[in-house]
């Protein structure tokens, strides 16, 4: 919406913006990157009416107070073809490292999986600042299999260029969120080592929306402990370190040999020589034991009588 301010130039390309997605069924205010261009595509220009156009929606939106779609990714690439064809080299130079990276392995695979879900965003042509303070709520997926991000006001996208070179950004991302879920719940390298390597682990909710999206690994793949964003240099440096060819080397731990004891069969033991009198001197034992026990049952009922008595006179002496 134009305000009393603007000028009549500003109202003629509002006016041109408004009954373009009037009749596209688009809305114009507030409006999304790709309505704006899809509207530059439609209605082609001098690169300086262009931008005078994106000025012109870009104004509207800011004195409303709504995020300025001219300031997405994809716009300054239509109105930059220095901008673009950057992006569009290290797009193809992400599709290759990518492909390259490690697919199996512990913490190989942690790494691999981290730095792709870094490389597909850098595509966007967002900042790396801005890439390291990505929360995981700022990315969604698309159902082409691209990646949205929104952030800062400004919206950002992979370009389709990687999922039709078989580089599947959403894949990536589904794949990354499953390890921060597993960062954040079970903050224990050994239960993320056993699933990189394959084992079947619990099922984990899905991360918090305002977990920080990407973060720094040690050499044994530990995340930090406490909640931080990875560092825009450390993002930098291992952008850098992949699109030059210099990918940074993880060296593979294999999983620990578990050692069990071999359990040796038991030899027989030796018979032992048995006396063949052994048996006669058992039974001449119990014959000599019953005969000393003999007048025990006799003893036991006297000692019961005298009791007895004596309970008796006892009775007695207490009644009398």
């Amino acid at each position: 919406m134009i305000t009393a301010e603007r000028s009549a130039r500003d109202r003629a390309v509002w006016d041109l913006f408004e009954d373009w997605c009037a009749a596209c069924g688009a809305e114009a205010f507030p409006a999304d990157s790709e309505t704006l261009a899809r509207f530059l595509a439609a209605n082609p220009a001098a690169l300086g009416t262009q931008r005078r156009r994106v000025t012109v929606v870009n104004g509207a939106h800011r004195d409303a107070g709504f995020p300025l779609p001219g300031h997405a990714e994809q716009i300054r690439s239509l109105l930059c073809a220095r901008r673009a064809e950057r992006l569009q080299l290290r797009t193809r130079r992400v599709v290759e490292t990518v492909r390259a990276l490690p697919t199996a392995g512990w913490p190989t695979l942690l790494f691999a999986r981290r730095d792709a879900m870094m490389l597909v965003l850098a595509t966007t042509g967002m900042t790396f600042e801005t890439l390291a303070r990505l929360r995981i709520g700022d990315v969604a997926s698309t159902p082409e299999g691209n990646l949205d991000v929104r952030t800062g006001g400004s919206n950002y996208r992979t370009p389709a260029a990687l999922p039709d070179s078989g580089v599947f950004p959403a894949h990536i991302l589904i794949d990354w969120l499953r390890i921060r879920a597993i960062q954040h719940q079970s903050p224990s390298t050994r239960v993320l080592a056993a699933f990189i390597r394959g084992a079947s682990t619990a099922a984990m909710k899905q991360p918090p929306a305002e977990l920080p999206l990407l973060t720094a690994l040690d050499r044994w793949g530990s995340a930090p402990l406490h909640v931080c964003p990875i560092s825009t240099r450390a993002v930098q440096s291992i952008v850098a370190a992949h699109l030059g060819g210099n990918s940074p080397a993880h060296r593979a731990i294999p999983p620990r040999a578990v050692h069990k004891p071999e359990l040796k069969a038991a030899e027989p033991a030796a018979p032992a020589p048995l006396d063949p009198r052994s048996f006669d001197r058992g039974i001449t034992a119990r014959q000599q034991a019953g005969q000393a026990l003999a007048d025990v049952p006799a003893i036991l009922d006297e000692v019961e009588d005298r009791a007895e008595q004596i309970l008796t006179n006892l009775l007695r002496l207490l009644e009398s």
